[in-house]
């Protein structure tokens, strides 16, 4: 029973590590690529002044960038608020698996007191009718 309570302890420190790692990658993954928009986003601006009969085109690309880079922030934000409801599930779970354990545990040591009682009851029983 304790070799599959620490297996079981180790797969939920694994699968924490593992989810909190995925986040974590995730969450740096878009910031880089939103620092790598924005930073495309700055020299478009720079090159603004230099070329005047591409203007038109360059403001339209421009905006569709800068959507993109706010859809990136909020795909950004929406992975760190998802992150932290998985580990908030993760540690709920947690909870609920500690809870079954320790009342299976409380239930299994009744058990084994009632079976010690009633073997210790019958050698009593036994031993003054012989």
């Amino acid at each position: 029973m304790e070799i599959l309570n620490i297996i079981r302890a180790v797969i939920e420190i694994i699968m924490f590590a593992g989810i909190c790692l995925a986040s974590i990658y995730l969450i740096v993954y878009l910031k880089k690529f939103n620092s790598v928009i924005e930073s495309i986003n700055s020299k478009i601006s720079g090159i603004e002044s230099d070329v005047k009969p591409v203007l038109n085109d360059i403001s339209i690309l421009t905006g569709k960038i800068n959507d993109i880079s706010e859809k990136v922030q909020k795909i950004g934000n929406n992975a760190e608020i998802i992150s932290g409801k998985v580990v908030k599930k993760t540690e709920e779970a947690e909870m609920y698996i500690d809870e079954f354990r320790d009342s299976i545990v409380s239930k299994l040591r009744s058990a084994a007191n009632i079976i010690h009682a009633l073997n210790s009851g019958f050698r009593t029983f036994y031993k003054k009718i012989n």
